[in-house]
Formats: structure tokens, sequence, C-alpha cells
């Protein structure tokens, strides 16, 4: 799986690129990078990160965080035209944002987030607890159960993921990184009903970093 980057006005497209240099961090350009993509009921699903670099000031962090907003308010209009009301946490030293979300047929649909994640030089930590707290992107156009793209951060050593799920059906994800960032991020299409799944993080080595169980 390679991942699509596109610059910060053009819209996802399907089509992979190879991932450009950039020469600068800038906190009003974000990279976008297509984390996965699959089928449900003829329909593609593209799952999307759109990584903001961190602000080098509070000011810069509160425009940055209102443009973020503007983007998400395009899509869905129902979202607080303040950041902080939309789920947007306030600015950190040293903190990337990390918009995630999913598109169906090239469109982009309302049901994202904002994640706060380390920049450059900062400890990316795999998502918290026993239990993966991996995020829903569920505007899926079935609405016969409605099958979700769940997206999962995961510290950098991790190169492969294999889920198990509950009903014997085994997949694999491979995480993905989003330029220089630390923290890498893979997608898996949820099935409907499913829970108490394994999930078993891998080093390039083979060797088994963590082994886990998922809500989705």
């Amino acid at each position: 799986m390679s991942p699509t980057v596109s610059s910060a006005g053009a819209a996802p497209t399907a089509s992979a690129t190879p991932s450009p240099s950039r020469p600068a961090r800038d906190p009003f350009s974000p990279l976008r990078v297509k984390i996965n993509e699959g089928t449900v009921s003829g329909h593609a699903l593209e799952a999307w990160i759109a990584l903001w670099p961190a602000a080098p000031t509070a000011a810069d962090g509160l425009a940055q965080g209102r443009l973020i907003q503007q983007e998400r308010r395009t899509v869905d209009p129902r979202l607080p035209d303040d950041p902080q009301g939309g789920g947007i946490q306030p600015w950190t030293p040293n903190t990337d944002r990390a918009e995630v979300y999913l598109t169906v047929d090239g469109k982009r649909q309302p049901g994202d987030f904002v994640d706060p994640v380390p920049g450059p030089g900062g400890t990316a930590q795999d998502d918290p607890g026993a239990v993966i707290g991996g995020r829903g992107l569920n505007r899926v156009v079935d609405t016969g159960g409605s099958p979700q793209m769940v997206v999962v951060k995961v510290r950098p050593e991790v190169e492969r993921v294999v889920v198990r799920w509950e009903s014997g059906m085994v997949i694999e994800a491979e995480p993905v990184a989003v330029g220089d960032s630390p923290v890498r991020w893979y997608a898996v299409i949820r099935i409907p009903g499913s829970g108490n799944n394994t999930v078993v993080s891998y080093a390039a080595d083979g060797s088994v970093l963590r082994t886990q169980k998922a809500w989705w």
C-alpha cells in the first residue's frame, strides 16, 4: 500500500504518487496522505490524514485552528465556527494537528476528527489502553449496518498490523508515515457488529511489539 500525497489546495485523488520532499514545515499548508482504501457496496472509501505542522506561536495556532475549522465546515456546516467548540484542542508548542477524514467515491464526508500529535523529535505512542482507541469515520453510504473506516495511530516502530476478527477473518494493515511526523497511521474497514477483536503489532524484524483487544 503506497500513500498518496496531495498539496493543501488540491482535492485528494485515488492515484498514488511518491511522497515529495518538503523543505519547510508550514503551519498553514497541510500535507495530505491517503492511509488506506477499500470498497463497500460498490462505493470507494478512502481514509485521509491532513497533517498541519506545529504552529510556532499561540496566535498562529489559533489562526491554524480557524483554517482547519473552515475546511471542516465546508463539508459539514453544522459544525460551530469556534475551533475548540468543534473539537480542536488549544495550541500546544511542538504539537502537530492531524485532521482525519473519509472520502466516498472521491467526495469528502462529514464525521471527521482532529487529533494533536507530537511534532518531529517528539515521542509517538500507540493508541492508549488495553483496548485500542481507534476512531471511527462512520458517514458511509451503506445505511444497512453502516460499516466504518476505523483509523488508528501507532508508534514508528510498527511495520505491520494483523487484525483477527472475532468471526475468524484475518486482515493485515501497513501503517503509513505522514511526512516527518513520528506518528504512523493505519485504517481498516470495520465489519458491522464486530467487536472483541485481536490486533497484533509487528516490528520490521517480525517480532511482536504488542497484542491488544480492539473494540472495533
